[in-house]
């Protein structure tokens, strides 16, 4: 019998997290592989700076073991538990005016990290 993974799970600080990332403008994006829902990333980001013309980034990252089933909402807490109670973030120089080439930009970062640590391990 597996056990319930949402058994102890911290609503309360999940969605007050949640809520903060929203009223900050900080955004959360799942990069998995839809078909064979095994292993990816949650991660959130914001703009360093309100100028949409900077380049720095600040991006928290949740990883998920290619052994393990993707959930969204457990990446959505640990990467918010990142960014907000163990402030484990990065700075990348990777900003653009539109939040989808970022979005591009991660992807590919987190998806080449996932790649070549899953065959150096």
């Amino acid at each position: 019998m597996s056990k319930n993974i949402f058994e102890d799970f911290d609503y309360e600080g999940y969605e007050s997290m949640l809520q903060s990332a929203l009223d900050q403008g900080v955004y959360i994006v799942h990069n998995f592989d839809v078909d064979n829902p095994l292993g990816g990333q949650t991660f959130v980001w914001a703009r360093e700076s309100e100028f949409k013309k900077s380049k720095m980034i600040r991006v928290a990252v949740s990883w998920c073991s290619p052994k393990d089933q993707f959930c969204k909402k457990i990446g959505t807490y640990n990467a918010l538990f990142n960014w907000y109670e163990n402030g484990d973030t990065l700075l990348l120089p990777v900003g653009d005016e539109d939040s989808a080439v970022i979005v591009r930009r991660l992807r590919h970062i987190f998806n080449h990290i996932s790649f070549t640590t899953e065959f150096t391990m």
